[in-house]
């Protein structure tokens, strides 16, 4: 049986393929590790396996088709595949929170969604559950997708050179990388649930 990250960090002729249908796959079936593959990917090409501009190619095209096919199902199933994804108490509440802050933002969410925990298929279902205009999305999830691929695959990279030459400035910018937009995810989604506690409190 194939083993996808071995043949990615090898380098092989399928590499890319492999990159580009398991990142698409992530959007559908999140526990599909789409961040670790597009950090391995990012890794075989600093350590010279893999080509830097065709695994951010491969990241961000993987990522626009899954933002792409979970807005389709989100479109063809409406609330039914909202409810299959809402089962548990952290897919209700991704799935609650993409509803309020499409209708309030839009567009800007598609964009970030993907650097957000579950966002990434709590908002292309929602998108397409409540049909929000194809083509606005597809222009911003394409933003979204481009700046994600390249970002991955940087981060992949710096820690890999770091690793091999010794140069700890290198691991540390990937590091820190990592840390920011986790951090700048987690205060998008605290920042929405204290405006949506307000918006509730002054309900009558």
């Amino acid at each position: 049986m194939l083993d996808p990250f071995k043949a990615v960090r090898s380098g092989s002729a399928l590499a890319y393929v492999i990159i580009t249908g398991s990142i698409a796959g992530s959007a559908v079936f999140p526990v599909l590790p789409s961040e670790t593959m597009i950090f391995t990917a990012g890794a075989a090409a600093g350590a010279g396996a893999l080509q830097v501009p065709l695994v951010m190619v491969a990241g961000a095209f993987g990522s626009l088709l899954g933002d792409v096919l979970g807005y389709a199902i989100g479109r063809l199933l409406g609330e039914r595949a909202l409810e299959r994804f809402a089962r548990g108490e952290r897919g209700r509440r991704s799935v609650g929170w993409a509803q309020r802050t499409l209708v309030r933002r839009g567009g800007p969410l598609v964009a970030v969604g993907r650097f957000i925990p579950g966002g990434q298929t709590a908002v292309s279902l929602t998108a397409g559950s409540l049909g929000f205009p194809l083509a606005r999305y597809a222009v911003f999830a394409s933003i979204g997708a481009v700046v994600w691929g390249v970002y991955g695959t940087l981060v992949g990279a710096l820690g890999a050179g770091a690793l091999q030459s010794g140069q700890w400035v290198g691991l540390a910018i990937a590091v820190a990388l990592v840390l920011a937009v986790a951090g700048a995810a987690q205060v998008v989604r605290r920042r929405q649930r204290r405006h949506d506690d307000d918006e509730a409190g002054d309900d009558p």
